[in-house]
């Protein structure tokens, strides 16, 4: 089975999401230091947020259902922190708050096209094709 649209809007959308992150990473480096003040830990953490968002929509676009399943996990925790801490959102330039809300919207774009029927056919397919 060829792999489907939506898991290929699925790479774009990772990438995209990954994107709009760096864009997010270097306005508060430009315009609030004091928020985060250790620049080598940022972008260490920056940096090793980017291996595994890489390794896993490698994973994902190989057919991996558990690349999805951790992928769809880590989205999942991404966006509940931004609801727990929504209210900080309108204390932040408004640069890095629209930026936010790009990142989660790429994010929400991605678990929708992840679990659309196609790519469930697809990644149970891709399974069963593993072992033989």
């Amino acid at each position: 089975m060829d792999k489907p649209k939506s898991i290929k809007l699925t790479t774009i959308f990772i990438f995209l999401g990954w994107l709009v992150s760096l864009a997010s990473i270097l306005i508060i480096s430009f315009n609030t230091k004091e928020l985060m003040p250790n620049v080598i830990a940022k972008y260490t953490s920056f940096g090793v947020t980017t291996l595994l968002v890489i390794w896993l929509a490698y994973k994902i676009n190989c057919g991996r259902n558990w690349a999805r399943i951790i992928y769809s996990a880590l989205i999942l925790i991404s966006l509940v922190n931004v609801a727990i801490n929504f209210q900080q959102f309108f204390l932040m330039p408004i640069e890095f708050t629209v930026v936010s809300a790009l990142t989660n919207l790429c994010q929400i774009i991605v678990i929708l096209f992840l679990f659309t029927p196609s790519s469930n056919v697809w990644f149970k397919n891709k399974k069963g094709a593993q072992y033989t």
